[in-house]
């Protein structure tokens, strides 16, 4: 079930932005998590985070099953400890629906698909 939270996660948040974009999520799942696996479902979960659970937008997608596959690679190498995030980042946002007023304080900016990732480190 973790794995499927997650993954789905994943794949709701940057499905639309292919490998990279997925992969640029799992880095801010990673880096806010710590790299430990258990607290994975913490990090996509808490509210106001990642807005594919903000309110259960999607109803009841988190019980069933995460069906791509990309989504479920890139999870699996989370969990198992072969994932290396492909930055430092801990937020990101998607520019075309709100420019959030942290935006200006984040570094290592990178623009991936349709959002921007960065830090505040």
């Amino acid at each position: 079930m973790a794995q499927n939270i997650v993954a789905s996660t994943i794949f709701r948040e940057a499905g639309i932005d292919g490998v990279k974009g997925m992969k640029a999520v799992a880095s801010v799942i990673f880096n806010r998590g710590g790299g430990d696996a258990a607290r994975y479902v913490s990090v996509v979960t808490k509210p106001h985070q990642f807005c594919c659970w903000d309110g259960k937008l999607f109803g009841d997608w988190y019980v069933h099953p995460c069906t791509d596959a990309r989504a479920l690679k890139i999870t699996r190498d989370l969990f198992n400890g072969t994932f290396k995030p492909g930055g430092p980042w801990t937020m990101f946002f998607n520019p075309r629906i709100a420019v959030p007023v942290w935006n200006y304080q984040l570094k290592h900016k990178v623009r991936i698909g349709r959002q921007v990732y960065g830090d505040q480190r």
